[in-house]
């Protein structure tokens, strides 16, 4: 989007510095607005950071109690090849490790499509694709078309009315009229915004769901691998969730550094 600025006036060094400020004013101001859509995500982010923190330290204390309770030293797959046992959970660790790998994956995602859509909601949802430049290729889900050929013509007219108005005044039939089809354009713009917050919102609520449905997959893979030594695979499903609690803390935490 190219912005043209102009300003006439007998006094040349005149026109120069309101031109010259125009173009520092608009800059400031686009700054300062993502400045508050990346502010808006990395809040939410962080309270969500302070709740896996809390999560992996009660992980690991309800580890640490199992191990003394039951005297464990080590977790199955770390026994040594003859030890029997370990054939039986191999297969089921092998997928209940992916399954928690995935997990970790959708989970990262399922909360940094809510930060972008509690960010959207609360503000201007252009700005948080602008910040974001993989929304704008996301299989077309977040095109911005129709609203870039708003935009434009909301310029050219602006343009044009501010031309108008200095030859003819604000009352000049087609300033009035470019008017009408400036409010026109802003319902157009606030409408495509209203649709942009609503994609953020299924986006969201898509990631959700596959979350839960690879939760559910890991649960029932999970129960299923339970075989002879029921202490130990209840302590290696605790361990694994500490294991994805922690990956998914370092994840969430890497998220807010970079906001």
């Amino acid at each position: 989007l190219l912005i043209q600025i102009r300003f006439r006036s007998r006094d040349a060094a005149l026109s120069a510095a309101v031109v010259n400020g125009l173009i520092r004013a608009y800059g400031e101001q686009d700054s300062e607005a993502r400045v508050e859509a990346t502010a808006q995500a990395s809040g939410w982010l962080s309270g969500q950071l302070r709740d896996l923190k809390a999560r992996v330290e009660q992980d690991q204390q309800r580890l640490a109690a199992f191990q003394g309770q039951h005297g464990i030293l080590t977790a199955p797959e770390m026994l040594a090849s003859g030890q029997q046992g370990e054939t039986q959970h191999t297969s089921a660790l092998l997928e209940i490790d992916e399954l928690s790998r995935q997990l970790v994956a959708v989970t990262s995602d399922r909360i940094l499509r809510e930060a972008e859509y509690r960010a959207a909601s609360q503000g201007n949802p252009e700005l948080v694709i602008a910040s974001d430049p993989h929304l704008l290729t996301e299989n077309g889900n977040f095109a911005t078309a129709l609203l870039q050929q708003l935009h434009a013509r909301q310029s050219g007219l602006n343009q044009e009315q501010a031309q108008l108005s200095i030859e003819h005044g604000p009352n000049f039939p087609r300033v009035v009229e470019i008017r009408g089809q400036l409010q026109d354009l802003d319902r157009q713009v606030a409408a495509e915004d209203a649709k942009l917050v609503n994609q953020f919102k299924s986006a969201w609520q898509t990631a959700a769901d596959r979350e839960q449905l690879v939760r559910t997959r890991l649960d029932e893979q999970t129960g299923a691998g339970m075989k002879q030594n029921q202490a130990s695979n209840e302590y290696e499903d605790m361990r694994q969730e500490a294991d994805r609690s922690h990956e998914l803390y370092l994840r969430v935490l890497e998220k807010v550094e970079e906001a």
